[in-house]
C-alpha cells in the first residue's frame, strides 16, 4: 500500500521533460553525439573519441541538456568542448552551481569556474530519482504495448 502511494506520488510529479523512456534517452544522446562528431570526424582522434564517448554514455546514464534552464543545483555535468574540435572528448566538468550569462561550476578541487554554454555540448548524470523515473516510464511504456 505504501509503495503504491510512493509510486503514485512520483508519477504525479514527473515533468514533461522527465517523460522519456530509456530507449528515447539513448536515441537522443546518440543523435546528438553523431551530429557533433560528424562535423569533425575527419580528425583521427575523433574517430576513436566517438566510440569512447558513446561507450561512456551507454554504460552510465546521462541526459543531454538542450536548454540550460533545465539544469538544477547539484547536477553533475559532463561536456564536450566544441573549441577542441580536433579532439572532442566527453569530460567531467563538475557540479552545476548557477547560471548568469555563463554557467558556474564547482569542480572536483572545490573551485568555481565558468563556462559559456555555446562552447559545450552538455550532459547531466542522472541521479537516483531520474533513474527511477526512467524505470517507471519504461514499465508504463511496456504495459501500453
Amino acid at each position: 500500500m505504501e509503495l503504491e502511494i510512493d509510486i503514485d506520488d512520483i508519477l504525479s510529479n514527473i515533468k514533461d521533460i522527465d517523460m522519456k523512456t530509456t530507449l528515447e534517452l539513448e536515441e537522443t544522446n546518440n543523435d546528438i553525439i553523431d551530429a557533433v562528431y560528424s562535423k569533425f570526424i575527419k580528425y583521427d582522434k575523433n574517430k576513436e573519441n566517438i566510440k569512447i564517448t558513446k561507450g561512456k554514455i551507454s554504460r552510465l546514464k546521462y541526459e543531454y541538456i538542450e536548454n540550460t534552464i533545465d539544469l538544477n543545483g547539484n547536477d553533475s555535468l559532463f561536456g564536450i568542448n566544441l573549441q577542441n574540435f580536433y579532439d572532442l572528448k566527453l569530460n567531467y566538468l563538475g557540479i552545476f552551481y548557477k547560471i548568469n550569462n555563463d554557467i558556474l561550476i564547482l569542480n572536483k578541487f572545490n573551485r568555481i569556474y565558468k563556462i559559456k554554454s555555446e562552447h559545450y555540448i552538455l550532459f547531466r548524470k542522472l541521479n537516483s530519482k531520474n533513474k527511477i523515473n526512467l524505470l517507471l516510464m519504461d514499465t508504463l511504456s511496456a504495459s501500453n504495448n
